[in-house]
C-alpha cells in the first residue's frame, strides 16, 4: 500500500510518502490503520489539485513501515531454542531468513504475543517466554513491540512486569500494555520520531482470554470511549500521522 499525501512535518510544510506492509505469521492478527492529516497545498501556484488529498510528486519525504505478528513460543520452540553449552535460549537461526527484509524498513512493528521471564517457560494457553526472545527480535530487526493482545494477562502481575523490564533491559520500544494507569498516563499515546516523521502510536486488544488484568497493571482494551479520547490526544499533539495497532 503506497500513500502520498500532503502534510505537516514540524511545522513545514512538504509532501510525504508511507510505505506499509502487513505482513502474516501463523495468524493475521495486526492490524495497521494510518491516519494523515493534510496541510494546504505545498505548491501555491498550482490549484489544480486544491480539491484533491492524494499529489503525486518527485519531491517527497519516505519512511517505509513494516507490521508483524505473532511473536510467540510454543513449548517446542522453546525448548528447540535451547543452547546446552551457553545454558540460554538463542533464537538467531529462527529469524535469519526475515531479518534482512526486516532491516529494509525505517519502522517495524511486532505484535509481542507471550509474556517474559516467568518460569516454567510455557506454551498454550499460557505462554511464558525467555526474556532473551525481545532481544532476538530487537536483533533481527523489530524495533517497535506492541503488546496489548489476549495473551497480555497469561502470567499475572509477575508476567506483565517481567515483560516490561526486560523491554526497559533491552532498551525496546514499546506500547499498549502499562505497570500502572500513571505510567499510561506518562507515556500514551506514545510519540516517536523516526526519520523527520513526528509519529503517534496507538495500541489495542479485543480481550484477554477472560484473564482479568491484575492490579496495579493496564492494558489497553478496545473500549470506544477511551479510544476517542486517546485519538483525540494523539490529534493535539499534531503528529504527521497516527499508527493504530489493534489485536482482534
Amino acid at each position: 500500500m503506497e500513500l502520498i499525501e500532503t502534510g505537516k512535518i514540524l511545522n513545514k510544510e512538504s509532501y510525504f510518502k508511507v510505505t506499509a506492509t502487513v505482513l502474516a505469521g501463523v495468524s493475521i492478527s495486526v492490524f495497521l490503520l494510518l491516519v494523515f492529516f493534510s496541510g494546504t497545498n505545498a505548491n501555491p501556484e498550482s490549484d489544480k489539485f486544491d480539491n484533491c488529498p492524494f499529489v503525486f510528486t518527485d519531491s517527497f519525504e519516505r519512511i517505509s513501515i513494516i507490521a508483524a505478528g505473532d511473536a510467540m513460543t510454543h513449548t517446542p520452540q522453546t525448548l528447540s531454542a535451547y543452547d546446552s553449552n551457553c545454558r540460554c535460549y538463542d533464537y538467531t537461526r529462527v529469524f535469519k531468513y526475515i531479518s534482512p527484509l526486516l532491516k529494509k524498513s525505517d519502522l517495524a512493528f511486532v505484535n509481542f504475543e507471550t509474556t517474559s521471564g516467568v518460569r516454567p517457560y510455557t506454551g498454550y494457553p499460557r505462554f511464558s517466554s525467555p526474556d532473551t526472545l525481545s532481544w532476538f527480535l530487537k536483533n533481527a530487526g523489530f524495533n517497535f513491540f506492541v503488546n496489548a493482545n489476549n495473551h497480555s494477562n497469561d502470567k499475572g502481575i509477575k508476567g506483565i512486569s517481567g515483560t516490561l523490564e526486560a523491554f526497559k533491559r533491552y532498551n525496546i520500544r514499546h506500547t499498549g500494555v502499562f505497570n500502572d494507569s500513571a505510567e499510561r498516563a506518562k507515556n500514551y499515546p506514545y510519540i516517536l520520531y523516526e526519520k523527520g516523521f513526528k509519529l503517534a502510536i496507538l495500541n489495542y486488544t479485543y480481550g484477554t482470554n477472560g484473564i482479568p488484568t491484575p492490579a496495579p497493571a493496564f492494558v489497553n482494551r478496545i473500549d470506544t470511549v477511551q479510544m476517542k479520547k486517546d485519538l483525540q490526544q494523539a490529534a493535539d499533539s499534531l503528529p504527521d500521522a497516527i499508527i493504530v495497532l489493534i489485536h482482534w
